[in-house]
């Protein structure tokens, strides 16, 4: 049987409630576990704060260390996108930079809301198509919609095939 490193036995609310005492005792801000397009393997913990979204690892060696910090003022424009599973935050600044972040839990709701009421930042949610619902359109990626769509043509003309013969 394998054993439970230290990281696997502490829970999200766990981590969230040692972040918040660490660095944000007496502000509100929402904490969420997420996902950077750097280290997709790797879940880290984003504070949304009226100044901007602070990263946070929690690692073995050293606990909760922050990783990296997007500010508002830097930053001033958030795109929402909103999947089954998960959600994508992308940041823009003036300069045509942006940063990605995927959230990995169900808090988006409650992110949406606080970034609307405590932030200066230009939120825009950005609503899917009808066939975004559909398996392989979900994420926008070329590849996948050429693939599904080989499939689906594929499965079209052996069901035609099968009711003409």
């Amino acid at each position: 049987m394998a054993r439970k490193t230290k990281k696997q036995e502490k829970s999200n609310e766990m981590i969230y409630e040692e972040i918040k005492e660490k660095f944000y005792s007496d502000e509100e801000v929402v904490i969420s576990r997420v996902v950077i397009p750097e280290n997709i393997y790797q879940d880290y913990f984003a504070v949304i704060h009226q100044y901007g979204v602070t990263i946070y690892d929690d690692s073995e060696e050293h606990g909760i260390v922050e990783f990296g910090s997007i500010d508002w003022n830097e930053f001033p424009d958030m795109k929402v996108r909103f999947f089954k599973f998960t959600t994508d935050l992308m940041f823009y600044a003036d300069d045509r930079r942006f940063r990605k972040l995927t959230l990995h839990d169900d808090r988006r709701e409650v992110i949406i809301d606080y970034v609307k009421r405590e932030t200066p930042v230009n939120l825009e949610v950005i609503q899917l198509k009808w066939y975004n619902n559909i398996p392989g359109f979900r994420s926008g990626t070329r590849w996948k919609m050429i693939m599904s769509s080989i499939v689906y043509l594929w499965i079209l003309g052996f069901l035609y095939n099968m009711i003409i013969n």
